[in-house]
């Protein structure tokens, strides 16, 4: 198992400049924002395609690039795998000699392993033009891993597969993320990516980290809100799933319960729930008779009036034996606010409709 990445990086050029400090650990670091912020940059500062002007990266404590000792280790001895947006593969070569070219220290049990890990037994004998994109994007992660590398760099590896066939991709890098165990950086635009599968996360922009840390908390974070507009905000919880009721799923997390139709999911997983603002409503009294499952007792603990005529209402959950209570955002318009009289500390109920299930049991949840 590999250990940590630790880098703190600047690199110039006309009009725009990177200056970053970065921590990765085993598991996925999501790196993500505005186009041009400087993301796919920073990883190719680590795989050597690029030369930092100054500062120093290292891989389990041993330097890859150091300015001030003069160390700048070509790609070929950093044992990186990096995996584009496109695969990159050999037209020429079937599935197998796409996955064993370049294999640094890997045996035939190593090849069988990755195989079955990505689901790339029955491929080995075709060629790239038979497959689909995400047969192409297993088979590049495959080729990458059976380098040996002791960290896997990820370029929006699902930017050119179908909406449609994504869902069916996910489990595919969980897994690699879960088994191998390795420092993973994973540039994508698409936050449901970045929830789902990372650990941490950091924002990218104008070649700067805006705001870095656990997904749970990086999503509460102030820097993050003029980057997640109307239909991003939120907030992303940790929960325990619970044995079936009536074909629903109890989700308990840290002052609540929510349930879920997800009916598939183990009891007992450790789960990732995100719950958009504008998905939460509030009442002053705890309504009856209404379809909406999800009604939990919460206190107001902040609002923020947004410069287009609504509010951001910072919740509490009230469950008595929570120790530190998870909160949760609800967006609602300054007219909505002014009708119920709210006001900090207030006594509320939200009710949710929708509660998204993001991420199944994994070693980061």
């Amino acid at each position: 198992m590999s250990g940590s990445l630790s880098l703190q990086v600047r690199k110039s050029y006309p009009g725009f400049t990177l200056d970053a400090t970065l921590e990765a650990a085993p598991g996925i670091t999501g790196l993500f924002g505005p186009s041009g912020g400087g993301k796919t940059t920073l990883i190719d500062l680590v795989a050597g395609i690029r030369t930092p002007d100054s500062g120093r990266i290292l891989l389990d404590g041993e330097p890859l690039f150091d300015s001030r000792a003069g160390v700048d280790l070509p790609p070929e001895k950093r044992r990186i795998g990096y995996v584009f947006q496109d695969g990159l593969l050999f037209p020429h070569m079937t599935v197998r000699q796409n996955l064993l070219y370049g294999v640094r220290g890997s045996s035939g049990t190593a090849f069988g392993d990755i195989c079955a890990l990505l689901g790339l037994e029955d491929l080995v004998t075709r060629y790239p033009a038979t497959l689909s994109g995400g047969e192409k994007q297993r088979t590049a992660i495959g080729r990458a891993l059976l380098s040996n590398p002791r960290i896997l760099l990820m370029d929006e590896p699902l930017s050119n597969i179908d909406p449609a066939r994504r869902e069916a991709f996910f489990p595919y890098l969980e897994r690699v993320r879960d088994e191998m165990r390795l420092p993973i950086l994973y540039v994508s635009h698409q936050l449901d990516e970045i929830v789902r599968l990372a650990d941490r996360a950091a924002l990218i922009s104008d070649g700067r980290i805006r705001a870095s840390g656990p997904i749970e908390q990086l999503f509460r974070a102030a820097e993050m809100k003029p980057y997640l507009g109307y239909f991003d905000a939120g907030v992303v919880l940790n929960g325990t799933a619970g044995a079936p009721e009536h074909g629903l799923v109890p989700l308990e997390v840290a002052g609540g319960r929510f349930l879920a139709n997800d009916p598939a999911l183990a009891t007992g997983a450790n789960v990732r729930l995100r719950i958009l603002a504008r998905d939460v409503a509030i009442a002053r009294k705890k309504p009856e008779d209404i379809s909406v499952l999800n009604v939990l007792e919460c206190r107001i603990a902040g609002m923020e009036t947004l410069e287009n005529g609504e509010v951001d209402i910072d919740l509490v959950l009230k469950a008595a034996a929570a120790e530190t209570p998870d909160h949760i955002t609800a967006r609602i318009t300054a007219w909505s606010a002014e009708r119920l009289g709210l006001k900090d500390g207030d006594r509320v109920f939200a009710l949710i409709k929708a509660v998204a299930i993001t991420r199944g049991h994994g070693p980061g949840v």
